[in-house]
Formats: structure tokens, sequence, C-alpha cells
């Protein structure tokens, strides 16, 4: 799953690596969400793809469409700066996880407008960011973005990794399934 998923980046080199079982994208621009479905209608046609692929045109604070833990990952790209209040849009990532399932925030640090300076950039902290992933209970990691093969940095790109608690049980469970299903 990927929020704010924009002109197709994300979903492009998706579709050029493994190809999931489902794939949900939200983004609330309507101009985006054009270009998503044309991105969509091109894989479909040049690979004959059968492939499960919803878009919707909703903010994530509330995502009805989803059942509880039900998603493996969430994919955000420039886009935790905008989730206001946070905690809430956290609470609502938390609920559609899986057990050891992950928030993966790629986020430009260095170069973002300070807090109270504009109306849209609020969370622009690295710091209360993975603070506020720890309230909702998740590991949080952080990581260097790397690309070119992870040969070069992305400059002042950081990578923020929340993972959903869950038991060993759950862990072994879900890891099961998962190569379960990449093998069909």
């Amino acid at each position: 799953m990927e929020i704010g998923a924009g002109n197709g980046d994300g979903l492009t080199a998706l579709l050029n690596s493994v190809i999931p079982n489902r794939v949900v994208l939200i983004e609330i621009s309507e101009r985006f969400i054009n270009e998503l479905n044309k991105i969509i209608l091109q894989h479909q046609a040049a690979s004959n793809s059968t492939l499960c692929i919803e878009v919707y045109s909703q903010d994530c604070k509330s995502m009805p469409f989803l059942k509880d833990e039900s998603v493996n990952k969430i994919f955000g790209m420039n886009v935790v700066y905008f989730l206001s209040p946070l905690e809430q849009y956290l609470k609502e990532i938390k609920r559609v996880l899986k057990p050891g399932g992950r928030v993966v925030f790629g986020c430009k640090f260095g170069s973002l407008p300070k807090v109270g300076a504009t109306v849209e950039f609020v969370n622009v902290n690295r710091h209360e960011i993975c603070s506020a992933l720890r309230r909702q209970g998740f590991d949080v990691s952080t990581n260097k973005v790397l690309v070119d093969g992870g040969d070069n940095e992305m400059m002042n790109y950081l990578e923020i990794v929340g993972v959903k608690a869950c038991s060993f049980a759950e862990w072994e469970k879900n890891n099961l399934l998962a190569v379960m299903e990449s093998s069909q």
C-alpha cells in the first residue's frame, strides 16, 4: 500500500520489481489519480496482468475500505510532513497493518521549512516523527536512503521504518504465509 502515491513513481518501481497479490494506492489529488490510472491501464495492456490495483481518492486517516490487520507494508514518500494530526494517521495505519507489518516513510530533511513556517508542512522533525511512531507502539529504526544499487546516498533523505509489534508466533505465521503466497 502506498499513501500519497503521487505521480506513480512508487507504483512504477513496484511493477518493475516484485509483483504482489494486491496493491492499494491512496491519493487525494485528482490530477495524480488520473496519472495513476494511466499507468495501471498501460501496465495491464502490456502485461495482460490481472493484478488487483485499487486507487482510493481519500485521506488515509480513515480507511474503512481496509480490514483490520490486512496490510503487510505501507509506504509513503514525502508524505509524512502533511499528516496532521500525525497520531490519528498512525493509529489508522496501525489498525490496518498486520502484526509484524511495516510502515516506511521516505523523508527529506535538511531543506524543509521550519515548524510553523507553512500550514502544510507540520511534521518536519525526524525525532518527533519517530517518537510519535513509538507512542503508537511501533518499533522504529532509521536508515539513509541509498540509490544507484546502494552505491550512493540520496542527499538529506532518510527512511523511517515503523514495525507493528507482534509475538514470535504471529511473526512466524506471517512469514510462513508470505513465503507460501510468493511461491504461488
